[in-house]
């Protein structure tokens, strides 16, 4: 009986239909991508818009898309590398403690290595690939203050290995 009630009053309130929920219809960036595997949203460039990053797990290309104007519309798409190892995942966050984000990416099958690349100068200009540690099969990568000490640690989901590891960031500095 008052599950008949409530679900009348919600269709009241709503007009008949339910309103949260729903998207609009599908929208493009890129379909020159070979097998995108993960994304990630963040403000790369320092303008307060999300851009967005993604990897390919065919030919580990991480690409990057800027947001222009935050109304949805993107650049066309900007490789900051390809490593041609299978990509698996990425994640965005300030591994270096200097107030921009920096790229964290997992390789799998081929690469099995956690590695970020730098924005040297917050406006999405991104160093080398360097490598944090190995792993088999890396499936996820993920920072956060894991020890309570002030810095991002990483952590990683390693398929192969049957693992949930982590690596602590010994100097706040990306190292």
């Amino acid at each position: 009986m008052y599950k008949r009630i409530f679900t009348a009053l919600l269709l009241f309130i709503c007009g008949g239909h339910l309103a949260f929920g729903q998207f609009g219809p599908q929208n493009t960036l890129t379909i020159n991508t070979d097998e995108p595997r993960d994304v990630a949203a963040g403000d790369l460039t320092g303008d307060g818009y999300k851009d967005i990053v993604a990897i390919s797990s065919e030919d580990g290309e991480l690409m990057w898309f800027n947001n222009i104007g935050g109304q949805g519309l993107f650049t066309a798409k900007q490789t900051i590398n390809q490593s041609n190892t299978e990509g698996s995942t990425v994640d965005l966050a300030d591994l270096d403690n200097d107030g921009d984000l920096d790229i964290l990416v997992g390789y799998g099958v081929d690469g099995n290595e956690v590695a970020w690349y730098e924005n040297t100068n917050g406006f999405a200009a991104f160093g080398p690939k360097q490598i944090i540690g190995t792993a088999g099969t890396v499936r996820m990568v993920r920072a956060a203050d894991i020890d309570g000490d002030g810095d991002l640690d990483v952590f990683a989901a390693a398929q192969l290995d049957d693992a949930l590891i982590w690596f602590e960031h010994l100097d706040g500095q990306g190292t």
